[in-house]
């Protein structure tokens, strides 16, 4: 599984992941080049997600549709205690755009992952808090 968590460069920086979605590609490319299947950990709603790095991830999710080998493992963002987001909200709502092309995903077999029951935890914070 490799950790690309979004596919918005902006993002990975702002979360400090300490890699480019370029790095997420190469990583790929390697890895198909030697016969390994990849998975690909995405996270939707994390802090400061603009409507412009949904894009970026819906744009990346095309190209998988498109291609054998590669899955996408979904999460929405949880904070996690003594993270650097500890204190900031659970991921709350995944946009019609992105839900739908993951449902394509998840119908092809390309996309799996507990994304839904997170997104349903979330919301169940957001009405506690």
């Amino acid at each position: 599984i490799i950790g690309a968590q979004t596919a918005s460069n902006r993002l990975l920086q702002y979360i400090n992941r300490g890699h480019t979605f370029e790095d997420v590609l190469n990583a790929i490319d390697i890895l198909k080049e030697y016969g390994f299947n990849c998975h690909l950990d995405f996270i939707f709603g994390l802090p400061s997600e603009t409507s412009e790095d949904i894009d970026e991830n819906i744009n990346f999710f095309k190209y998988i549709l498109k291609q054998n080998n590669i899955k996408i493992h979904s999460h929405t963002f949880m904070p996690l205690p003594g993270s650097k987001f500890e204190n900031k909200p659970a991921g709350k709502v995944i946009p019609l755009r992105l839900q739908k092309i993951l449902r394509q995903l998840i119908s092809q077999g390309k996309a799996y992952g507990q994304y839904q029951t997170q997104l349903k935890v979330a919301q169940l914070i957001w009405d506690i808090e």
